[in-house]
């Protein structure tokens, strides 16, 4: 009776005919009993009726409660989930993808005992472990928060994926510092094995355990975390306190400063090398070469360090700036005197993204400056054997050797040492070769024999193989062997008279005596013409 009172007497503040056709029908539904939901409905429609509104007006809007709304809720969801499939496929490429160029970049250096050899790979294979832990831990539970839509992991497991990227971030930085720091004091402190693979290794395991360190906090409940939907990750959340961020603000400041300084050192040097003026004596060329070039070479690897911190610093300092700036201001002693900050969305969701790009950065510039793990990366990939097979006889049946393949021994070498290029001949073509030797150094001396040195001589030098001996672009032996050569080419033929038998003539010039044949022959000797007689077989001596 109250509430009809009530009614009665709004509806007489109305007033008019049209408020008691109202009372009427409200009297009717009331009779009839309707539920209390279309009594609030009939209410509200004429509170807003006596605010202005006529009747007539108010008769044409309908009411409805928010879960009447279907199709509005169903365009929203399907708007969502289109986004959310399109970001799905795209952070699963970039997953996917970084992860093989990070895992093939591990195999093809720790495949190889040449690239396992030097320190700055090895430093190289920490930074792709780093980025494979940031893939799995952080990117991939990244596609699966934006697949779902929501975070519907364990609050552990949010702390645990905030706790690794605290630890990535600083790994990453404390790792590219070191690689600056191994080629600063490598290049200034060459005579000094500072960096042996030992020290590195243990160097990499001090760096890890002050990043874990720097980590563990996160994961104890002193320090809030919650997923925030616009970096589809876990993060620091506010009232934490204000000494962490601090602590960390001046470990990454040090790693900053102290990789600066190596650099400028490194960059100094490579300038001094410039203005280095050839030396004075010929000889001194070649080791001038040599070192300019290990120098190059050096210092190449150095700049591919400064690629990598570069990259770090564009890529992923962003974020990390910004997330020391949110947990700075509003840190548990900032928001007592002021309201949280919120980060606007598209920001954090262009920087978060950026972040991602690094893990697949890395490796491709690593690949397009060291051509040697390039090689060896195709060598793994393309399954191809590091060294080249010799070309030589085929055998069908396992010969002596045992392996059934090609017959090594057939196949001569060409091999360069200090003396110059040496020929290395196969162990069985040794003879053939000491003939040959012996046949061409016979031929030279029939040529010229005021010129040529003794037959003992001969013989003992031609008894050597051909790659053995010290020079034989230079040496006198091998000269005359090339003049004849090249008369033997331009098809020349040869002015002395050839004896059949392997010995040395000598020609008298004394008179014939009777038992010798009067017959005169005729030469030519340095281009003089001389009447000797004819040879018998009494005039043939040999020459010692």
């Amino acid at each position: 009776m109250k509430q009809t009172d009530a009614l009665t007497h709004e509806l007489n503040v109305v007033g008019g005919a049209s408020g008691r056709n109202v009372y009427e029908k409200m009297m009717s539904i009331w009779d009839d009993r309707l539920s209390s939901e279309k009594y609030e409905r009939a209410l509200i429609a004429m509170q807003d009726e006596q605010s202005g509104h006529s009747y007539k007006k108010m008769s044409s809007i309908e009411y409805v409660l928010p879960a009447d709304t279907v199709a509005d809720i169903a365009l929203k969801n399907t708007a969502g989930g289109s986004l959310r499939t399109t970001t799905s496929i795209l952070l699963g490429l970039l997953v996917t993808i970084s992860f093989i160029l990070n895992l093939l970049l591990m195999a093809t250096i720790l495949s190889s005992k040449k690239l396992r050899s030097v320190v700055l790979y090895l430093l190289f294979c920490n930074v792709a472990l780093l980025n494979i832990v940031d893939i799995l831990a952080g990117m991939f539970v990244s596609l699966l928060f934006v697949a779902n839509g929501s975070w519907f992991f364990s609050k552990g497991l949010c702390r645990f994926n905030a706790a690794v990227q605290q630890f990535v971030h600083m790994e990453l930085l404390m790792g590219l510092m070191i690689m600056a720091v191994e080629r600063a004091i490598t290049l200034f402190f060459a005579h000094r094995p500072t960096f042996t693979r030992a020290r590195t290794v243990a160097t990499v395991v001090a760096l890890w355990t002050i990043s874990t360190c720097f980590a563990i906090p996160i994961l104890t409940p002193g320090i809030p975390v919650k997923p925030f939907k616009s970096r589809y990750l876990c993060a620091v959340d506010s009232n934490a306190p204000i000494l962490f961020p601090l602590a960390q603000i001046l470990v990454y400041g040090g790693c900053l400063f102290i990789s600066l300084v190596c650099f400028g050192a490194l960059l100094s040097r490579g300038n001094q090398d410039k203005t280095r003026s050839l030396p004075i004596k010929p000889q001194d060329y070649s080791e001038f070469i040599k070192k300019s070039r290990a120098l190059q070479d050096y210092l190449t690897l150095a700049k591919l360090v400064l690629f990598l911190m570069i990259a770090f610093v564009l890529i992923v300092g962003p974020t990390i700036i910004l997330n020391f700036f949110v947990e700075v201001r509003n840190s548990h002693e900032i928001l007592q005197y002021s309201a949280p900050y919120e980060v606007p969305q598209d920001a954090d969701t262009i920087l978060n993204w950026l972040k991602f790009v690094y893990p697949l950065i890395a490796p491709l510039i690593i690949y397009s400056v060291c051509s040697d793990i390039w090689l060896k990366l195709q060598q793994l990939v393309c399954c191809r054997r590091p060294k080249t097979i010799a070309i030589g006889s085929w055998q069908g049946e396992q010969g002596n050797n045992g392996n059934g393949g090609l017959d090594e021994s057939n196949v001569m070498t060409l091999v360069a040492t200090a003396e110059g290029l040496q020929l290395r001949l196969p162990q069985h073509a040794s003879v053939q070769q000491q003939t040959s030797n012996i046949m061409r150094i016979t031929d030279a001396r029939r040529d010229n024999p005021s010129q040529y040195p003794r037959y003992g001589e001969i013989a003992a030098a031609a008894s050597e193989p051909l790659g053995t001996l010290p020079n034989l672009a230079t040496s006198p032996l091998q000269a005359k062997i090339t003049n004849h050569e090249k008369k033997h080419h331009h098809n020349q033929p040869s002015k002395i008279p050839r004896i059949k038998d392997p010995v040395v003539v000598t020609l008298s010039h004394s008179k014939p005596t009777k038992k010798a044949s009067s017959k005169k022959s005729s030469y030519k000797y340095n281009g003089s013409e001389t009447n000797t007689p004819a040879v018998s077989s009494s005039m043939v001596d040999n020459v010692p």
